[in-house]
């Protein structure tokens, strides 16, 4: 299986280079009408990206979109850029570590509606149904040069059933965390049925 990495970019929040992959209008409207002074209040539920791939030799067009949630991100606030931010509270007070559990939101289908103008191929021998309803889950933590790897406490398919055809999954995915601090940067990975890394989501505070 050959894979192309991950070429669109989506940031929650531009001014504060919150989140990666495509950019969107409606976002840096709103980003750009905030300021350092201010900060940035982080929400429960936010959107890490969108991305698109080919399977072939089928010629089959597969859109993703990605979300993080964590009830704690409702009491973070980022302020400052570069070597000056800062993650607080709401109060003020420093946060030193991201939320000890992590649920991501993973959508997969052709009928998802972020769709990138641009694809990458994915060789693989099986049906597009098979494809979007094996796919596994992995979570890296960087430091430095230092990367953990993390599974899933727990990761489902919600919605319709994996045992009955759909042309969109929806897939629920759980993390359980050590203390980690919001220096370090995450990544969640989707893996394949064979174990292979078909796409990737950043996340990161600082």
């Amino acid at each position: 299986m050959s894979v192309r990495p991950s070429a669109q970019k989506l940031s929650l929040l531009p001014a504060l280079a919150l989140f990666f992959f495509a950019l969107s209008p409606l976002v840096a409207a709103q980003s750009q009408a905030q300021s350092e002074d201010t900060g940035a209040q982080l929400h429960a539920a936010m959107p890490l990206g969108g991305d698109s791939m080919l399977l072939q030799p089928s010629n089959q067009r597969l859109n993703m979109l990605a979300t993080v949630e964590a009830k704690d991100f409702d009491n973070i606030k980022l302020t400052g850029n570069g070597r000056s931010r800062k993650v607080t509270d709401l109060s003020g007070n420093p946060v030193s570590s991201y939320p000890r559990e992590l649920t991501f939101r993973f959508t997969i289908g052709s009928r998802t509606i972020k769709q990138e103008t641009s694809t990458y191929t994915v060789n693989t021998p099986l049906s597009l149904d098979r494809f979007q309803s094996n796919l596994h889950f992995r979570l890296k933590v960087f430091r430095g040069i230092e990367v953990q790897n993390f599974d899933p406490a727990e990761a489902k398919i919600v919605g319709i059933p994996p045992e009955i055809p759909c042309d969109e999954r929806i897939y629920r995915v759980t993390f359980s965390l050590p203390e980690i601090p919001v220096s370090d940067r995450m990544m969640l990975e989707v893996l394949d049925e064979a174990g292979a890394r078909v796409a990737k989501f950043h996340l990161q505070l600082m």
